[in-house]
């Protein structure tokens, strides 16, 4: 179920902003003519992710500067990322569908069973 989530004009200007929708903390970030919506909680120590740079389609966790595709929610493979994360299947984070109608942001929220 698609849910308002924020305006895409202030979401452009902002790059990234942290809501709450619900019980879930999400970070929204504008990348291209895309809006995209990741958990805020790193995979390796769940610290707010929302908090670290963003570039290009990269976000990267101010704690201990774990790299995080925005598109895919994967965290990018390199020696840091092996280091920080060793079980392979443990580098995501959970990422959420969106659409962008009539200059708003749309998020899709699975039902919480």
């Amino acid at each position: 179920m698609y849910t308002f989530a924020y305006d895409w004009d202030l979401l452009k200007e902002k790059k990234k902003v942290r809501i709450q929708l619900g019980s879930r903390t999400l970070l929204l970030l504008a990348f291209g003519d895309k809006a995209y919506a990741i958990a805020d909680k790193c995979p390796h120590k769940g610290y707010p992710i929302s908090t670290g740079r963003f570039d290009k389609n990269v976000i990267q966790c101010k704690e201990h500067g774990l790299e995080i595709d925005i598109q895919t929610g994967i965290a990018v493979n390199n020696a840091k990322t092996c280091l920080l994360i060793p079980n392979a299947q443990e580098r995501a984070i959970k990422t959420y569908q969106t659409k962008i109608e009539n200059g708003k942001v749309y998020v899709d929220l699975p039902v919480i069973k």
